[in-house]
């Protein structure tokens, strides 16, 4: 009764974290829309907002339905002390939705190039995208793992690094940014907040199911892609 009380709780705790950091992130955010407004333009900020819209469906292909699958199955694997299962899962959401981020990256690169007039914009999205699926992956496994510090506030971070990144580029460069700069700062962000938000989830996976749990993944790739894809199709139908 007490361990059941103590996990309430605790799950009162991370859905206030969330709230709070959500509206948190919306301040933020829109801060940064506005500040990139008035450095881009009318026509930068409008080429920066097309490339955003095309990198929101990509990251959600390129990441297979992975992440939301993890929602599924990491918390009864952890529940049941099956550490070679979530090891494989761990592995699976990691390494397919970086080598899936890395071929829409080359066949949009390549499409870019062929037809579009101005195509830095859309290169520098493009290849801020496996980044971009990694810390998805991660922030939905901390998730999973009811690990809400990780799955939450590493993110607001990244809009933070944002943030301070645009007011350093504006510094520098006085007369406005141009689009593939302003492309560059979620990327800039991701790339201070992800290597800790990896190395904790794993670390605090080790501590918790012991020893060398993640180096021995075991994969049921059938179900877990099965199931991916019919949430990429129903997130895709609500896109």
């Amino acid at each position: 009764m007490h361990q059941r009380s103590g996990e309430r709780r605790r799950q009162a705790r991370g859905a206030h974290l969330s709230f709070a950091i959500q509206v948190a992130s919306m301040a933020t955010s829109y801060g940064l829309q506005i500040l990139l407004a008035r450095s881009l333009g009318t026509g930068g900020f409008g080429l920066y907002s097309y490339v955003l819209a095309w990198m929101g469906p990509l990251a959600m292909f390129a990441g297979l339905g992975l992440s939301t699958v993890a929602l599924r199955f990491l918390p009864v694997y952890r529940d049941g002390r099956d550490g070679e299962r979530l090891a494989g899962l761990v592995r699976a959401t990691e390494n397919i939705g970086l080598a899936a981020a890395i071929a829409a990256a080359m066949a949009g690169s390549l499409l870019a190039l062929a037809f579009s007039s101005h195509p830095a914009p859309l290169l520098v999205g493009l290849w801020t995208l496996p980044l971009a699926v990694q810390m998805n992956s991660y922030s939905e496994l901390a998730r999973s793992a009811e690990r809400f510090r990780l799955a939450f506030v590493l993110p607001f971070f990244q809009q933070l690094v944002m943030l301070a990144g645009a007011f350093v580029l504006l510094a520098l460069a006085p007369h406005g940014l141009a689009p593939s700069e302003a492309l560059l700062l979620p990327a800039a962000g991701t790339l201070c907040v992800l290597p800790f938000q990896r190395t904790a989830f794993r670390r605090g996976m080790r501590r918790e199911l012991g020893g060398e749990v993640l180096s021995r993944p075991r994969y049921e790739l059938r179900n877990w892609i099965a199931l991916g894809l019919a949430f990429v199709a129903i997130d895709a139908s609500e896109t």
